[in-house]
């Protein structure tokens, strides 16, 4: 049962045998032809029943793995990854495991990756009080001084934003209180910037909602007019955010008439939002709108951690020693070169803005998305990005013709650097960037491919987090020597699963109307390609933005469609038999370096399936 518990499948023995002594040969050495009749004479056990929840904490997890991960009913030793998990959603768990009143951390979702092993380490806790929202000013981030640097030529328009389709009639009063409620427990909603100064304040106090909740009337509108009115009117609310005085959040609410479904846009800055924040803050909203059409009083918990609490805790972090210990590394990677990406229109570097923009997408089909979400992981125990990585390595390669890409990537940047910071319900920007060099390296072969990108992604230090702490916050020598490097020409940003976001039975589904446009068409693009890929309705969609004085649509057409072979080859790789294989960050006590652990692997794993 240890065994079976603890190893991964491709490790699995196919029977076990308890044995008085081991047989031995007339020279007294393991008699390895008995041991393999043994083998040969009893088939491998039966794959044990599901094991359901027994204990309380168990029963907690298990019903929010269900939800987060839309898997009814979980086994509670399913490996959190095999059941096609990632770090964001691991961050959902725990806010939703902190509400119920059971304390878990992100990194034990991450390192106690199954129900029954979580549970151990929980603890249930007495109610906490929220984090302190009173006045403060601050210097800005560095994922907001990443952007302030760029000194674009319309700040006030860099906005992030959904638009829902409501699936029952919501009262103008009932989106004001539920409104109200929100911005009660997340102040950065509430703060404003001075990019020039690089400072921002928040200053809580009574929200005039006026200013954040619009009306929109289309009950007269015939059904031809429609979609282009609530076009037009997320258009121009788009437009209306103000960096320096507010608002940096918009709720529009388009009322459709009595046969046909209200629109509601949610709308706000990116410096107050990211990726990880909309889940929470359209979880806040279906809690609060639930308890309002019940005839209750919208509750929603405190953040324990606010964005200015943790960027307190930053600036000082940003000159630790610890930090400063990352340097080395994050300057080879800043100066290592990276192969040039090609050029259809190379004079049109200049006309690299958003207006001249366009998008082209691929969706991987509903079976290979579900054997990419909940089989690859285990094989060679990867996680999505990794693998999403390890082909877009593997195409650059095939396009460019050279082995090594300096890549941006995105990260949730909720790390838990500290113990006392609890991360899972805040609101704000914390995303990291980092630049990375992927090295396909020297045998491009699916299963060697994906250990080599995985090893490259785990040697980051605390996930890519430091090197914006130290570009921006750092020592002065090494802020400079590190703004000196060549810029990345392509930026990759994996979002998750956004099906609990973007869908709910009772509430809201999205809309088919366009949202408005969420940059400034004359904003300058900082990269030549960015690629987004995101989990919707069951299916990856990867979406390629690049511009149209620089390339033909045929030539990002041509790389996307080779993203897409490259990653079903490597799903199709990781369903055969003979794949699978740790890596040396599977065992980082051990130290060993690859070529070693491949001998040791050879010699003692056999092949999975068998």
């Amino acid at each position: 049962a240890f065994l079976r518990e603890r190893l991964p499948d491709y490790m699995q023995p196919s029977a076990i045998h308890v044995l008085p002594a081991i047989p031995l040969t007339p020279n007294g050495k393991p008699d390895r032809a008995a041991l393999l009749q043994l083998s040969e004479a009893e088939p491998a056990p039966p794959t044990p029943a599901k094991l359901m929840p027994r204990t309380d904490k168990e029963r907690i997890l298990a019903a929010i793995w269900a939800d987060v991960l839309a898997m009814p009913d979980p086994d509670v030793r399913s490996n959190f990854f095999d059941l096609g998990g990632d770090s964001i959603q691991s961050i959902q768990i725990v806010a939703r495991a902190n509400s119920a009143g059971l304390k878990v951390t992100p990194r034990q979702v991450m390192s106690e990756q199954t129900i029954e092993a979580l549970a151990v380490v929980a603890e249930f806790e007495q109610e906490r009080s929220g984090t302190d929202t009173g006045p403060v000013q601050l210097a800005l981030s560095p994922i907001q001084c990443w952007y302030a640097d760029q000194e674009q030529p319309s700040p006030q328009h860099y906005n992030q934003a959904l638009l829902f389709e409501l699936l029952w009639d919501v009262e103008a009063d009932m989106l004001r209180r539920a409104l109200a409620a929100i911005l009660k427990v997340h102040p950065i909603l509430t703060a404003s910037f001075d990019l020039e100064a690089r400072l921002w304040r928040q200053e809580p106090g009574d929200i005039d909602i006026d200013r954040v909740l619009t009306y929109q009337d289309c009950r007269s509108l015939a059904d031809s007019y429609l979609s282009a009115a609530i076009t037009a009117g997320c258009d121009a609310a788009q437009q209306s955010l103000d960096l320096r005085d507010g608002p940096l959040l918009r709720f529009v609410y388009f009322d459709c008439g009595a046969n046909r479904p209200a629109r509601l846009l949610l709308l706000a800055h990116h410096f107050v939002v990211d990726g990880v924040s909309w889940r929470i803050l359209t979880e806040d909203l279906k809690l609060a709108m639930s308890a309002l059409r019940e005839g209750g009083e919208p509750a929603l918990n405190s953040e324990q951690t606010s964005f200015a609490a943790w960027l307190q805790r930053l600036e000082n972090y940003a000159q630790a020693e610890v930090l400063l210990k990352e340097a080395s590394f994050w300057r080879k990677v800043a100066a290592a070169p990276g192969t040039p990406l090609p050029l259809d229109f190379p004079e049109g570097r200049s006309k690299n803005t958003v207006g001249a923009t366009a998008i082209t997408s691929t969706r991987l089909s509903e079976e290979l998305t579900g054997a990419l979400l909940h089989q690859v992981p285990d094989v060679y125990k990867t996680q999505i990005q990794e693998v999403l990585l390890a082909a877009l390595a593997d195409c650059l390669a095939e396009w460019t013709g050279g082995p090594q890409h300096k890549v941006d990537i995105e990260g949730h940047g909720r790390e838990e650097l500290f113990a006392d910071c609890d991360l899972s319900r805040s609101v704000g920007w914390f995303t990291s960037l980092y630049p990375l060099v992927l090295d396909v390296g020297s045998n491009r072969e699916a299963g060697e491919l994906l250990k080599h990108i995985k090893e490259q992604l785990r040697a980051i230090p605390q996930k890519g987090i430091g090197y914006g702490l130290l570009r921006y916050m750092g020592p002065t020598a090494l802020r400079e020597e590190l703004a000196r490097a060549s810029a990345s020409e392509l930026s990759f940003n994996y979002l998750g699963q956004m099906d609990g976001v973007l869908y709910d039975a009772d509430l809201w589904r999205p809309a088919t109307e366009w949202a408005g446009a969420t940059n400034s068409p004359s904003e300058r693009r900082p990269y030549l390609l960015h690629v987004n890929a995101v989990v919707v309705e069951g299916r990856l969609s990867v979406h390629w933005t690049y511009c149209t004085a620089l390339h033909r649509a045929a030539s990002i057409e041509n790389l996307a469609q080779r993203f897409e072979a490259a990653l079903e080859k490597l799903i199709v790789h990781c369903q055969s038999e003979d794949a699978g294989g740790a890596t040396p960050s599977d065992f980082p006590a051990a130290r060993l370096q690859a070529r070693d652990l491949d001998k040791v692997m050879a010699k003692f794993a056999k092949p999975r399936g068998r």
